[in-house]
């Protein structure tokens, strides 16, 4: 019991991690603001997407996310507690690289994934259109455990750093995280960027979906004021530092 408590709490960080970075709209020298609905099992809700070609802010469900691309510097920010904490891509990497090898001693194994394999990618010859753009659909898999769909728009590239960024924000799920960074490495090959996503996981202990799709996007300049830490919030401790 224990153990199956382990994995839904890694993958409710997962969900988290995924509602937080899944959707961004990028152009190079455009600025751009999302709306997006979202799932996380059977709980519904919505998320603001902040992007400019240097940095992302996240907004939805009591929280928000930033990211500098440039820096690979990420802020996590509790809007009820108003605390905050910063860390970074080489930090959380850092970070799950220890898990792993903390896991590798004990004994542990990638959770219920299985062993890690490679990522299937298949273009379903599909495309449908999602806040007005059109996009086209992709399946990728790593046999039946894990699964995504996406939805890119071709004319739509990511800004450099979004992925590693990506990638980095499962670091809290240790050796299991490692599965979803093989499965954003290789969505980083198909032309355009996601706008809609849906993870699915089936283990012999869980079952669950994870969406996020955009429903508004608005192309207008977005004020520096967006992404800074509001004064009255206490910053924390990163969770990934070491120690």
């Amino acid at each position: 019991m224990e153990e199956v408590l382990m994995a839904r709490e890694r993958f409710r960080l997962a969900g988290a991690a995924f509602l937080a970075f899944g959707l961004a709209l990028p152009a190079a020298g455009e600025d751009f603001t999302i709306v997006s609905k979202t799932r996380f099992g059977d709980k519904e809700g919505t998320q603001t997407v902040y992007l400019t070609p240097a940095r992302m802010k996240t907004a939805g469900g009591g929280s928000s996310a930033l990211v500098e691309f440039t820096t690979g510097q990420m802020s996590f920010l509790d809007e009820a507690k108003k605390t905050y904490f910063v860390t970074s891509v080489e930090e959380m990497s850092a970070y799950a690289k220890g898990r792993e090898e903390q896991a590798a001693t004990s004994g542990f194994n990638a959770q219920s994934f299985g062993a890690l394999g490679a990522v299937a990618a298949k273009k379903t010859g599909r495309s449908r259109t999602i806040a007005g753009r059109t996009c086209d659909q992709w399946v990728f898999s790593m046999g039946e455990a894990l699964v995504f769909e996406v939805c890119a728009a071709r004319t739509m590239p990511a800004p450099p750093g979004y992925y590693e960024a990506k990638k980095a924000s499962y670091a809290g799920m240790g050796p299991m995280g490692r599965h979803f960074e093989k499965m954003f490495e290789a969505m980083r090959k198909v032309p355009g960027f996601p706008l809609a996503l849906a993870m699915h996981v089936k283990t012999e202990s869980m079952k669950q979906e994870t969406l996020s799709e955009a429903t508004e996007v608005k192309k207008s300049p977005i004020p520096a004021a967006i992404f800074e830490i509001p004064a009255d919030f206490v910053k924390k401790k990163s969770p990934f530092a070491p120690g």
